[in-house]
């Protein structure tokens, strides 16, 4: 595990701790779910591109990259959440999310798929 990969996770578990206190108080986030947050966006948006930065990108592409897949998982997290929470706060999700999250943990622990390079 490389210093870039190890910079990159601790930075997500914080952004994750900061994420649940800012959350509004009536969705019940506590540190655990923070944490959770936190990995889920380095093992599902980031882990590749930190993947890729470790291969040679330059720090200024890595950084741009990684600030847009961060951004993007952050919304799609926060829209599902006040869906979730405001919006219809009855609703049952649990097939839903127990689908999605066996495919984000899976997706981290065996790899998404490689880029093969193309044989001249």
């Amino acid at each position: 595990m490389g210093r870039l990969t190890i910079l990159v996770s601790l930075v997500c578990g914080l952004a994750g701790l900061a994420l649940a206190r800012l959350a509004p108080e009536r969705w019940g986030l506590t540190p655990v779910h923070g944490l959770l947050l936190g990995l889920a966006l380095y093992a599902a948006a980031l882990r590749g591109q930190v993947e890729r930065a470790i291969a040679g990108a330059t720090f200024g592409t890595a950084w741009l990259g990684l600030s847009a897949r961060a951004a993007v998982f952050l919304a799609l997290w926060w829209t599902q959440a006040v869906l979730c929470f405001d919006v219809i706060p009855d609703a049952d999700v649990r097939r839903g999310f127990i689908t999605l999250s066996a495919w984000v943990v899976a997706q981290a622990l065996l790899g998404g798929p490689r880029h093969v390079r193309a044989r001249s």
